[in-house]
């Protein structure tokens, strides 16, 4: 021991850490040589100058080693203390000292446990304080807080923020305010209220949160500027958060001047990248809100900045990256300007590349490259976009780990994209896959979880189009429910309603116009007026809520005839085509729009000026929507109708043929629905038979093969089956089809096509009754008698149609048949 303090002493003067290593050699042999008769303050303070020792020697050397032994060395001698000793705390206070010294040195996962062990140490080390000592039990409440805080911060445990809560609420009760922990207590507890208002959604949570940051905005000498940067950048969340909460203008408005004043603070590059995302997410929250280009612009402005303060080479750059891909997009759907979308795409390509395999944050990079890549597919139709899309959504989900809590993403998009793939394909397999797969993504997020928000959406869309080609009506009713869950998760005043309320009121349009329930209308029309109100003018979703009001107002006015109803879809119409001039990608729906409306308004009125604006407006759309165009159909039948109207009032046969070739395109049109398609070759059919075409068999040919490919589509389910043919053919059966047909060709001494005809017409019928064989079971539980006698009967039909006399019948010639 002797010769450690004389090392000591030496070390004092030559300040050489092999003075060091010399004490702490001799001080590990005085602690070995301790007999079990020793005093325990001798152990005690044999461990005590060793344990500093190491202490020194790491600040020289900066070997975190020495911190290892310097913490050995004092648990050792806390471990002499009983517990509840209050000798404990000053052996608590060195061992915290020294492992907070360590922390910054210390791996993810060594961060995690030194964390966890201080905060032991701090809880027994306030309940052995005096009671009196108000100012050092408050240094000890403040510092458990923070730790606390650290530990919320990784894993969002709710027992940790409400003990955090309750230690800065008795703290700041005992600590002046010019006191340097009493505004650290404040961004304590405002930190920990906010965790709490975000897991809870308590609103008493958020205004004390912000009262205490308004407490702890005003600059003093005890609060550095870094310190005062980040308090307003908090208070600035904080207000973001109650505006999405509350929708109320004035909070937003003070989130961004406080993001901006920020910004203006800020002392370094770092912290500025980092203060310029939250002016850029306030931004963004008033841009969903008022919809005003210039939030838009100057979130872009922000975020090429960004890409300046973050180079090629910084790790950070994809983040920077990401946000102006997002708010290209933004400017993309208010514009319409196709160099913005290709912008996107491109920084997306070099976020991935700047990701490479094994890097965390592909699968969001591959998913956010999928969503551009699909959005230029819905605009140029290029098909190998929707393929790579999908390609990149399959990588990701592959990459994100069944724990992962972003899994649901890349899920959820994959299901999306398979959706539109099936537009093209009408492969019903994957629009079930699809429809499983955002199924999956739902479960992954718990009843009221405000995740679900836009799975529902996206699944309300595939059941959507699933009754659009099954007319299943479960599917349109589980579609409204997913809307009206999606609608319930957002709250009254947030403009991120429009999406449901859209969803809910198209469903319920639809809806109508099946079932003919006026109640469904009525609500379909209150949504869309619903949803301008959360939008001002010139909000991209403003004017397509006006396009969409306009079309539920049209299929009122022709279950009501209301004139006032008419006058105001028409109205609408043309306030939509005004927010969609040439160029935008929304124009041609709205021209769409408008053509329908006035041609309702001249069969009302017999003015011939509608249906000629009719017609430009929808000669127009039709432009906008090349071959190669998803919904090119629409357009085609919507103008054929008009140009049959044109005719009546003209007589001009050109006007009935030029509709009669629009009708006819689109029952041929691969890229449509089937059932899009068979309603073009039912009006294809109708103006063949009136004006003699010899088009007509051909028309007949289509609805027949379209019918057969209906029933197809319904699947294995005989009530799908029947409501496919009532819903979308409109009680057009196979045999009615036929009949006609074959009559049209007898007509015409075609026979064997006649023959032909009814025989096609057969096969629909037969596939159908094939499928009502289903098992016995019940039925002979039942009536055992009746069962067998059904089985007999069943078995003689069957033996019948594998007789010889009906093989023969089988293999006779058509000539055979066309003389019998």
């Amino acid at each position: 021991r002797d010769a450690a303090m004389g090392a000591d002493a030496r070390f004092q003067v030559s300040n050489d850490v092999a003075d060091l290593s010399t004490e702490i050699a001799y001080l590990e042999l005085t602690l070995s040589l301790a007999k079990p008769h020793h005093r325990l303050a001798y152990l005690m303070m044999i461990l005590g100058m060793l344990g500093s020792t190491y202490a020194v020697r790491f600040d020289l050397a900066q070997d975190v080693t020495d911190l290892d032994a310097s913490i050995r060395c004092y648990e050792q001698g806390l471990s002499f203390f009983p517990m509840g000793d209050p000798a404990r705390a000053i052996m608590l206070k060195v061992i915290m000292d020294v492992l907070n010294q360590r922390l910054p040195l210390r791996s993810k996962e060594e961060k995690t446990g030194d964390t966890d062990k201080i905060i032991v140490l701090q809880r027994e080390r306030l309940f052995l304080h005096p009671a009196h000592d108000h100012l050092g039990r408050s240094k000890i409440l403040s510092q458990l807080a923070c730790f606390l805080m650290e530990r919320i911060q990784r894993n969002e445990n709710m027992a940790d923020i409400d003990e955090c809560i309750a230690y800065c609420r008795w703290n700041l009760k005992d600590l002046p305010k010019a006191d340097f922990y009493y505004s650290a207590t404040l961004d304590c507890i405002a930190s920990a209220l906010l965790r709490r208002f975000e897991k809870k959604a308590e609103v008493v949570d958020l205004e004390e949160c912000i009262i205490h940051l308004r407490g702890n905005l005003v600059p003093s000498a005890a609060v550095g500027a870094d310190k005062h940067i980040a308090t307003i950048g908090k208070l600035s969340h904080a207000l973001r958060a109650r505006f999405k909460h509350r929708g109320e203008r004035e909070h937003i408005d003070e989130s961004i001047e406080l993001a901006r004043q920020a910004v203006r603070l800020s002392t370094s590059d770092a912290q500025r990248s980092q203060l310029i995302n939250r002016l850029e997410s306030a931004l963004a929250a008033r841009f969903r809100y008022q919809g005003a280009m210039s939030d838009l612009e100057e979130m872009i402005e922000l975020n090429r900045e960004d890409l300046v303060l973050n180079p090629a080479d910084d790790p950070l750059r994809p983040n920077p990256l990401a946000a102006l891909s997002g708010n290209l997009q933004q400017r993309f759907e208010q514009r319409g300007m196709m160099r913005d979308l290709e912008e996107a795409i491109e920084i997306d390509q070099e976020v991935v590349m700047l990701l490479p395999m094994g890097k965390q944050g592909r699968p969001s990079a591959l998913s956010n490259l999928g969503n551009t890549l699909r959005r230029r597919f819905r605009e140029m139709g290029n098909r190998s976009d929707l393929e790579r899309a999908i390609e990149n959504y399959r990588e990701a989900v592959s990459l994100a780990t069944l724990d992962d809590p972003n899994r649901s993403v890349p899920l959820g998009s994959l299901g999306d994209a398979l959706l539109e793939r099936f537009e093209y394909s009408g492969a019903i397999a994957e629009l079930d896959e699809s429809i499983e797969l955002l199924l999956t993504t739902l479960s992954l997020h718990p009843t009221g979880d405000s995740r679900r928000t836009w799975t529902l959406h996206n699944l309300s869309s595939g059941l959507l189009m699933r009754f659009k080609h099954k007319a299943n009506m479960t599917d349109l009713d589980d579609c409204v429910t997913c809307c009206r869950e999606d609608l319930s998760l957002r709250p009254a005043g947030n403009p991120s309603r429009s999406f449901p309320i859209l969803g809910l009121a198209t469903a319920l349009k639809l809806r109508f116009q099946h079932t003919d329930q006026a109640n469904d209308i009525h609500e379909a029309i209150q949504l869309y007026r619903e949803s301008l109100h959360l939008h001002s003018r010139g909000h991209h979703a403003y004017g397509i809520t006006q396009m969409e009001l306009a079309s539920a107002l049209l299929l009122r006015f022709r279950k009501d005839q209301n004139k006032v109803g008419l006058q105001e879809c028409v109205r609408y119409a043309e306030e939509g085509l005004l927010q969609h001039p040439s160029g935008h990608v929304w124009r041609s729906r709205s021209l769409e729009i408008l053509g329908a409306a006035l041609s309702t308004l001249y069969l009302d009125t017999g003015e011939q000026a509608y249906i000629d604006d009719c017609l430009r407006y929808l000669e127009e759309a039709l432009l906008l929507r090349p071959i190669g165009h998803p919904l090119r159909a629409d357009i085609l039948h919507t103008l054929g109708n008009a140009l049959r109207m044109r005719h009546a009032r003209s007589g001009d046969v050109a006007f009935l043929e030029a509709a009669l070739l629009k009708h006819k395109e689109a029952a041929g049109y691969e890229l449509a629905t089937v059932q899009d398609r068979l309603m073009g070759s039912r009006a294809w059919t109708r103006l063949a038979r009136a004006t003699g075409s010899e088009s007509l068999v051909d028309a007949y040919a289509s609805s027949m093969d379209l019918l057969d490919r209906s029933i197809l589509l319904a699947g294995s389910s005989i009530p799908d089956s029947h409501a496919q043919l009532t819903h979308f053919g409109h009680n057009l059966l196979p045999r009615d089809v036929a009949m006609d047909a074959a009559s049209y060709a007898i007509e015409k001494h075609e026979v064997k096509k006649a023959v032909e005809i009814l025989e096609r017409g057969r096969a629909p019928l037969f596939t159908q009754l094939g499928r009502y064989q289903t098992p016995l079971d019940e039925l002979e539980a039942v009536d055992p008698k009746l069962a067998s006698r059904f089985r007999a009967l069943s078995m003689a039909i069957s033996n019948a149609s594998l007789s010889e006399d009906s093989t023969l019948l089988k293999k006779a010639t058509l000539d055979d048949a066309v003389a019998r």
